[in-house]
Protein backbone atom coordinates (compact mmCIF):
# COMPACT_ATOMS: atom_id res chain seq x y z
CA UNK A 1 0.00 0.00 0.00
CA UNK A 2 0.82 3.40 -0.95
CA UNK A 3 2.16 5.84 1.81
CA UNK A 4 0.26 9.24 2.24
CA UNK A 5 1.65 12.54 2.28
CA UNK A 6 0.99 15.48 5.34
CA UNK A 7 -2.39 13.34 5.95
CA UNK A 8 -2.43 13.48 10.03
CA UNK A 9 -5.87 13.15 10.04
CA UNK A 10 -7.18 12.17 13.20
CA UNK A 11 -6.27 10.19 16.79
CA UNK A 12 -9.27 7.97 18.21
CA UNK A 13 -7.77 10.36 21.09
CA UNK A 14 -8.23 9.16 24.83
CA UNK A 15 -7.37 12.83 25.83
CA UNK A 16 -9.78 14.51 23.01
CA UNK A 17 -12.46 16.01 24.83
CA UNK A 18 -12.71 16.74 28.60
CA UNK A 19 -15.95 19.22 28.57
CA UNK A 20 -16.10 18.80 32.64
CA UNK A 21 -13.61 19.30 35.61
CA UNK A 22 -11.81 22.31 37.51
CA UNK A 23 -8.71 23.12 37.63
CA UNK A 24 -9.18 24.44 41.41
CA UNK A 25 -7.49 27.64 40.60
CA UNK A 26 -8.58 30.55 42.64
CA UNK A 27 -7.68 33.48 40.66
CA UNK A 28 -9.51 35.12 37.53
CA UNK A 29 -8.49 33.46 34.31
CA UNK A 30 -7.28 35.69 31.63
CA UNK A 31 -6.37 35.41 27.96
CA UNK A 32 -2.82 37.18 28.87
CA UNK A 33 -2.32 34.42 31.39
CA UNK A 34 -3.16 31.72 29.02
CA UNK A 35 -1.03 33.05 26.42
CA UNK A 36 1.96 33.40 28.81
CA UNK A 37 1.51 29.89 30.33
CA UNK A 38 1.71 28.36 26.75
CA UNK A 39 4.94 30.30 25.99
CA UNK A 40 6.16 29.53 29.01
CA UNK A 41 5.21 25.81 28.37
CA UNK A 42 6.85 25.79 25.09
CA UNK A 43 9.85 26.98 26.59
CA UNK A 44 10.36 23.98 29.07
CA UNK A 45 7.88 24.71 31.56
CA UNK A 46 6.27 21.17 33.14
CA UNK A 47 4.82 23.02 36.00
CA UNK A 48 2.71 25.22 33.76
CA UNK A 49 2.31 22.88 31.23
CA UNK A 50 0.56 21.06 33.94
CA UNK A 51 -1.50 24.06 34.68
CA UNK A 52 -2.95 24.35 31.00
CA UNK A 53 -4.23 20.48 30.58
CA UNK A 54 -0.88 19.14 29.53
CA UNK A 55 -1.07 20.73 26.17
CA UNK A 56 2.28 19.84 25.35
CA UNK A 57 3.71 16.46 25.25
CA UNK A 58 7.00 16.13 26.90
CA UNK A 59 7.88 12.89 26.23
CA UNK A 60 8.93 14.00 22.38
CA UNK A 61 11.07 16.76 21.56
CA UNK A 62 9.78 20.70 21.53
CA UNK A 63 9.44 22.53 19.30
CA UNK A 64 9.85 26.01 19.90
CA UNK A 65 9.28 27.51 16.57
CA UNK A 66 5.80 27.93 15.50
CA UNK A 67 3.92 29.18 12.29
CA UNK A 68 0.79 31.24 14.07
CA UNK A 69 -0.60 31.11 17.87
CA UNK A 70 -4.15 32.60 18.33
CA UNK A 71 -5.13 32.96 21.72
CA UNK A 72 -8.90 34.50 21.96
CA UNK A 73 -12.44 34.32 23.93
CA UNK A 74 -15.83 33.17 22.86
CA UNK A 75 -18.50 33.85 25.03
CA UNK A 76 -22.11 32.09 25.51
CA UNK A 77 -24.78 33.96 26.17
CA UNK A 78 -25.94 35.17 29.29
CA UNK A 79 -22.53 35.18 31.18
CA UNK A 80 -20.30 32.19 29.72
CA UNK A 81 -17.00 33.43 28.55
CA UNK A 82 -14.64 30.42 27.35
CA UNK A 83 -10.65 31.05 26.36
CA UNK A 84 -8.90 29.22 23.38
CA UNK A 85 -5.42 28.32 22.18
CA UNK A 86 -4.91 27.77 18.36
CA UNK A 87 -0.80 26.95 17.82
CA UNK A 88 0.08 25.96 14.46
CA UNK A 89 3.96 24.18 14.09
CA UNK A 90 5.84 23.35 10.76
CA UNK A 91 5.20 19.37 11.77
CA UNK A 92 1.40 19.21 12.55
CA UNK A 93 2.26 16.27 15.41
CA UNK A 94 2.67 19.78 17.44
CA UNK A 95 -0.97 21.35 16.43
CA UNK A 96 -3.11 22.22 19.35
CA UNK A 97 -6.33 23.31 19.28
CA UNK A 98 -7.48 23.53 23.40
CA UNK A 99 -10.47 25.53 25.47
CA UNK A 100 -10.36 26.52 28.90
CA UNK A 101 -13.18 27.79 31.20
CA UNK A 102 -12.43 31.01 33.20
CA UNK A 103 -11.20 29.13 36.18
CA UNK A 104 -8.44 27.99 33.86
CA UNK A 105 -9.84 24.00 33.39
CA UNK A 106 -9.15 22.37 29.94
CA UNK A 107 -12.51 21.48 28.97
CA UNK A 108 -11.42 20.21 25.33
CA UNK A 109 -8.19 19.41 23.29
CA UNK A 110 -8.17 18.65 19.75
CA UNK A 111 -4.85 17.17 18.55
CA UNK A 112 -6.14 16.69 15.09
CA UNK A 113 -5.71 19.42 12.98
CA UNK A 114 -3.31 19.60 9.84
CA UNK A 115 -1.53 22.69 8.58
CA UNK A 116 -2.75 26.33 7.92
CA UNK A 117 -5.17 26.59 10.31
CA UNK A 118 -7.70 29.26 10.71
CA UNK A 119 -10.62 30.03 13.58
CA UNK A 120 -13.46 31.79 12.67
CA UNK A 121 -16.25 32.46 15.28
CA UNK A 122 -19.60 31.30 14.17
CA UNK A 123 -23.38 30.19 15.12
CA UNK A 124 -26.60 32.18 15.54
CA UNK A 125 -28.46 34.31 18.76
CA UNK A 126 -29.26 30.06 19.93
CA UNK A 127 -26.24 28.27 19.80
CA UNK A 128 -22.36 29.65 19.85
CA UNK A 129 -20.31 27.58 17.26
CA UNK A 130 -16.63 27.79 16.21
CA UNK A 131 -14.72 26.93 13.05
CA UNK A 132 -11.52 26.05 12.13
CA UNK A 133 -10.51 25.20 9.04
CA UNK A 134 -7.41 23.20 7.26
CA UNK A 135 -5.76 22.70 4.18
CA UNK A 136 -3.19 20.13 3.25
CA UNK A 137 -1.85 17.47 0.73
CA UNK A 138 -1.86 13.87 0.62
CA UNK A 139 -0.27 11.34 -1.93
CA UNK A 140 1.54 14.71 -3.08
CA UNK A 141 -0.82 15.54 -5.57
CA UNK A 142 -4.12 15.72 -3.66
CA UNK A 143 -5.04 19.69 -2.33
CA UNK A 144 -7.37 18.74 0.62
CA UNK A 145 -9.32 20.98 2.95
CA UNK A 146 -11.32 20.76 5.96
CA UNK A 147 -13.65 21.99 8.49
CA UNK A 148 -14.34 22.01 12.25
CA UNK A 149 -17.12 22.43 14.05
CA UNK A 150 -17.02 23.42 17.72
CA UNK A 151 -20.24 23.88 19.48
CA UNK A 152 -20.16 25.59 23.22
CA UNK A 153 -22.54 25.81 25.84
CA UNK A 154 -22.89 26.76 29.33
CA UNK A 155 -21.68 23.77 30.50
CA UNK A 156 -20.21 21.92 27.60
CA UNK A 157 -17.67 22.17 24.65
CA UNK A 158 -17.26 19.56 21.92
CA UNK A 159 -16.34 18.92 18.35
CA UNK A 160 -19.81 18.68 16.67
CA UNK A 161 -18.40 18.02 12.83
CA UNK A 162 -15.63 17.70 11.17
CA UNK A 163 -15.85 17.16 7.48
CA UNK A 164 -13.59 17.89 4.21
CA UNK A 165 -14.69 21.05 2.51
CA UNK A 166 -12.50 19.91 -0.66
CA UNK A 167 -10.55 17.80 -2.78
CA UNK A 168 -8.90 17.98 -5.94
CA UNK A 169 -5.87 16.24 -7.61
CA UNK A 170 -5.41 18.25 -10.87
CA UNK A 171 -8.17 16.24 -12.52
CA UNK A 172 -11.08 15.95 -10.09
CA UNK A 173 -12.24 18.62 -8.14
CA UNK A 174 -15.29 18.31 -5.40
CA UNK A 175 -16.43 20.84 -2.86
CA UNK A 176 -18.75 21.01 -0.08
CA UNK A 177 -20.06 24.41 0.64
CA UNK A 178 -22.04 25.80 3.78
CA UNK A 179 -24.48 28.45 3.43
CA UNK A 180 -25.35 29.44 6.44
CA UNK A 181 -26.63 28.34 9.67
CA UNK A 182 -29.92 28.96 11.45
CA UNK A 183 -32.33 27.30 13.62
CA UNK A 184 -30.04 24.88 14.45
CA UNK A 185 -29.56 23.43 11.10
CA UNK A 186 -26.21 23.92 9.04
CA UNK A 187 -27.18 23.94 4.89
CA UNK A 188 -24.36 22.70 2.67
CA UNK A 189 -24.21 22.23 -1.19
CA UNK A 190 -21.99 20.10 -3.02
CA UNK A 191 -20.62 20.22 -5.92
CA UNK A 192 -17.66 19.02 -8.47
CA UNK A 193 -16.06 19.62 -12.26
CA UNK A 194 -17.90 15.96 -13.27
CA UNK A 195 -20.67 16.64 -16.00
CA UNK A 196 -23.02 14.74 -13.38
CA UNK A 197 -24.05 16.01 -10.61
CA UNK A 198 -23.54 15.42 -7.14
CA UNK A 199 -27.11 14.10 -5.63
CA UNK A 200 -28.30 15.51 -3.50
CA UNK A 201 -26.31 18.61 -4.15
CA UNK A 202 -28.23 20.68 -1.29
CA UNK A 203 -28.61 18.92 2.13
CA UNK A 204 -28.38 19.98 5.99
CA UNK A 205 -26.72 18.95 9.50
CA UNK A 206 -28.77 18.92 12.16
CA UNK A 207 -27.47 19.98 15.77
CA UNK A 208 -28.56 17.46 18.19
CA UNK A 209 -28.07 19.34 21.38
CA UNK A 210 -28.31 16.62 23.96
CA UNK A 211 -24.97 14.98 21.71
CA UNK A 212 -23.62 17.98 21.04
CA UNK A 213 -22.82 17.46 17.44
CA UNK A 214 -24.54 17.52 13.51
CA UNK A 215 -26.11 14.99 12.11
CA UNK A 216 -26.73 13.78 8.63
CA UNK A 217 -28.32 11.43 6.89
CA UNK A 218 -25.79 12.06 3.77
CA UNK A 219 -22.59 10.89 4.39
CA UNK A 220 -21.25 9.61 1.03
CA UNK A 221 -19.28 12.56 0.27
CA UNK A 222 -16.55 12.32 3.04
CA UNK A 223 -16.83 8.35 2.08
CA UNK A 224 -16.19 8.93 -1.74
CA UNK A 225 -13.09 10.98 -0.73
CA UNK A 226 -11.69 8.86 1.46
CA UNK A 227 -12.20 6.12 -0.88
CA UNK A 228 -10.17 8.40 -3.67
CA UNK A 229 -7.54 9.11 -1.41
CA UNK A 230 -6.55 5.34 -0.80
CA UNK A 231 -7.14 3.99 -4.53
CA UNK A 232 -4.97 6.79 -5.83
CA UNK A 233 -2.08 5.30 -7.28
CA UNK A 234 1.91 6.45 -8.34
CA UNK A 235 5.36 7.17 -7.32
CA UNK A 236 4.94 9.03 -4.01
CA UNK A 237 8.19 10.89 -2.56
CA UNK A 238 7.49 11.83 0.64
CA UNK A 239 6.48 9.82 4.07
CA UNK A 240 3.40 9.39 5.64
CA UNK A 241 2.29 10.85 8.71
CA UNK A 242 0.13 8.69 10.88
CA UNK A 243 1.52 8.97 14.88
CA UNK A 244 4.38 9.97 16.81
CA UNK A 245 7.26 7.81 14.87
CA UNK A 246 6.30 8.59 11.57
CA UNK A 247 5.62 12.55 12.19
CA UNK A 248 9.14 12.87 13.91
CA UNK A 249 10.78 10.88 10.98
CA UNK A 250 9.49 12.89 8.66
CA UNK A 251 11.14 16.11 10.44
CA UNK A 252 14.42 14.12 10.85
CA UNK A 253 13.47 13.62 14.73
CA UNK A 254 14.62 10.86 16.98
CA UNK A 255 12.54 9.36 20.02
CA UNK A 256 15.27 8.44 22.97
CA UNK A 257 16.65 4.97 23.06
CA UNK A 258 14.96 4.64 26.64
CA UNK A 259 11.86 6.69 25.26
CA UNK A 260 8.34 4.74 26.88
CA UNK A 261 7.20 5.36 23.11
CA UNK A 262 9.64 3.41 21.62
CA UNK A 263 7.25 0.99 19.61
CA UNK A 264 7.70 -2.35 17.79
CA UNK A 265 5.19 -2.76 14.16
CA UNK A 266 3.20 -5.70 14.75
CA UNK A 267 1.75 -6.66 10.82
CA UNK A 268 -0.76 -9.90 10.65
CA UNK A 269 -0.52 -10.01 6.76
CA UNK A 270 -2.78 -12.42 6.34
CA UNK A 271 -6.00 -10.59 7.97
CA UNK A 272 -4.25 -7.27 6.73
CA UNK A 273 -4.07 -5.04 9.85
CA UNK A 274 -0.90 -3.66 12.07
CA UNK A 275 -0.55 -2.17 14.89
CA UNK A 276 2.61 -0.68 17.34
CA UNK A 277 3.11 -2.59 20.84
CA UNK A 278 6.11 -1.35 23.08
CA UNK A 279 8.62 -3.94 23.01
CA UNK A 280 8.36 -5.64 26.23
CA UNK A 281 5.28 -6.94 28.39
CA UNK A 282 3.01 -7.74 25.48
CA UNK A 283 2.23 -11.21 24.12
CA UNK A 284 0.52 -12.22 21.01
CA UNK A 285 -2.15 -14.96 20.36
CA UNK A 286 -3.24 -15.50 16.36
CA UNK A 287 -6.50 -17.73 15.65
CA UNK A 288 -7.99 -17.91 19.68
CA UNK A 289 -11.91 -17.56 19.89
CA UNK A 290 -12.63 -14.61 22.24
CA UNK A 291 -15.32 -13.99 23.63
CA UNK A 292 -14.81 -10.67 26.12
CA UNK A 293 -18.34 -8.80 26.03
CA UNK A 294 -18.98 -10.52 22.83
CA UNK A 295 -22.82 -12.01 22.04
CA UNK A 296 -20.55 -15.36 20.57
CA UNK A 297 -16.97 -16.61 20.81
CA UNK A 298 -15.33 -15.34 17.39
CA UNK A 299 -11.88 -16.05 16.42
CA UNK A 300 -9.73 -13.38 16.10
CA UNK A 301 -5.92 -12.09 17.53
CA UNK A 302 -5.69 -11.23 21.07
CA UNK A 303 -2.67 -8.53 22.48
CA UNK A 304 -2.05 -9.06 26.06
CA UNK A 305 -0.48 -7.43 28.73
CA UNK A 306 0.07 -9.27 31.63
CA UNK A 307 1.68 -7.11 34.13
CA UNK A 308 -1.33 -4.45 33.49
CA UNK A 309 -3.89 -6.88 33.11
CA UNK A 310 -4.69 -5.10 29.26
CA UNK A 311 -6.30 -7.16 26.26
CA UNK A 312 -7.03 -5.58 22.77
CA UNK A 313 -8.72 -8.32 20.87
CA UNK A 314 -8.91 -7.98 17.16
CA UNK A 315 -11.58 -9.89 14.92
CA UNK A 316 -12.04 -9.03 11.61
CA UNK A 317 -15.88 -8.94 10.40
CA UNK A 318 -17.84 -8.89 7.19
CA UNK A 319 -18.11 -5.26 5.18
CA UNK A 320 -21.49 -5.84 5.55
CA UNK A 321 -21.90 -6.28 9.10
CA UNK A 322 -21.65 -3.64 12.10
CA UNK A 323 -20.00 -4.25 15.17
CA UNK A 324 -23.47 -4.10 17.09
CA UNK A 325 -23.86 -7.66 15.52
CA UNK A 326 -21.11 -8.72 17.86
CA UNK A 327 -21.40 -6.76 21.37
CA UNK A 328 -23.78 -5.13 23.30
CA UNK A 329 -23.52 -1.57 22.89
CA UNK A 330 -23.85 1.29 20.53
CA UNK A 331 -21.06 2.52 18.56
CA UNK A 332 -21.98 6.23 18.82
CA UNK A 333 -18.83 8.07 17.85
CA UNK A 334 -17.86 8.62 14.49
CA UNK A 335 -14.39 10.10 12.79
CA UNK A 336 -12.60 9.90 9.65
CA UNK A 337 -9.11 8.80 9.68
CA UNK A 338 -7.60 7.04 6.20
CA UNK A 339 -10.53 5.23 6.68
CA UNK A 340 -14.23 5.45 9.11
CA UNK A 341 -14.11 4.56 12.83
CA UNK A 342 -17.03 4.26 14.56
CA UNK A 343 -16.02 3.86 18.81
CA UNK A 344 -17.55 4.43 22.42
CA UNK A 345 -16.33 6.06 24.89
CA UNK A 346 -15.10 4.02 27.96
CA UNK A 347 -17.44 2.09 29.69
CA UNK A 348 -17.12 0.83 33.15
CA UNK A 349 -18.17 -3.02 33.42
CA UNK A 350 -16.77 -4.08 37.26
CA UNK A 351 -13.24 -2.87 38.02
CA UNK A 352 -12.44 -2.39 34.38
CA UNK A 353 -12.88 -0.06 32.01
CA UNK A 354 -13.95 -1.39 28.12
CA UNK A 355 -13.92 0.84 24.56
CA UNK A 356 -15.44 -0.59 20.84
CA UNK A 357 -13.53 0.70 18.01
CA UNK A 358 -14.95 0.09 14.27
CA UNK A 359 -12.60 0.48 11.82
CA UNK A 360 -13.59 -0.18 8.28
CA UNK A 361 -11.56 0.69 4.58
CA UNK A 362 -12.77 0.07 1.26
CA UNK A 363 -13.85 -3.69 1.71
CA UNK A 364 -12.20 -4.60 5.05
CA UNK A 365 -13.49 -4.07 8.41
CA UNK A 366 -12.51 -4.71 11.80
CA UNK A 367 -14.01 -5.17 15.43
CA UNK A 368 -11.37 -3.66 18.45
CA UNK A 369 -12.11 -4.53 21.61
CA UNK A 370 -9.50 -2.84 24.34
CA UNK A 371 -10.04 -3.50 27.89
CA UNK A 372 -7.94 -2.47 30.95
CA UNK A 373 -8.41 -2.59 34.87
CA UNK A 374 -9.59 0.88 35.86
CA UNK A 375 -6.36 1.70 37.81
CA UNK A 376 -3.26 0.74 34.87
CA UNK A 377 -5.64 2.53 32.37
CA UNK A 378 -4.55 6.25 34.30
CA UNK A 379 -1.36 5.39 34.80
CA UNK A 380 -0.71 4.12 31.40
CA UNK A 381 -3.27 6.43 29.59
CA UNK A 382 -1.07 7.52 26.77
CA UNK A 383 0.58 4.31 26.07
CA UNK A 384 -3.18 3.09 25.19
CA UNK A 385 -3.43 6.21 23.16
CA UNK A 386 -0.40 5.53 20.97
CA UNK A 387 -1.11 1.61 20.81
CA UNK A 388 -4.89 2.32 19.19
CA UNK A 389 -4.41 5.19 17.13
CA UNK A 390 -1.52 3.06 15.63
CA UNK A 391 -3.96 0.72 14.53
CA UNK A 392 -3.31 0.12 10.55
CA UNK A 393 -5.80 -1.52 7.50
CA UNK A 394 -3.75 -2.33 4.56
CA UNK A 395 -6.65 -1.81 2.20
Amino acid sequence: MKRFVLIFLISISFLLLTSCGKSGRSEVFSGAELKNLVISSMEGSKENNELIGKLFDFSIPLMKEYNTLVIDSIFVPPAVRYYYVLIEFPNPLYNRFAVYDSSGAMRLMDKSLNGYLKALKYGDQKNTLLTITERFTSKDIIKLERINFYYFSKDTVSLALKTFTAYNDSINDYRQSFMGFSNGRLSAILSSNTKKPLQPSEFSYVLDSVKCRFLTQVTFFDDSLQSMILSKKGNFSKMQMVDKKSALQANEQIIAVDSSHKYNNVQDKKAGFSLSLPPEGWKIQKNVYLSSQLKRPVQGTLYSNEVQGAKISVLEIKDTEVAENYVNYTLDQVVQKFYTVRFTEKIPIARLYFRFFELSCVNKKFLVIFEVPKAAYEKNLEKYQDIINSFSIDC
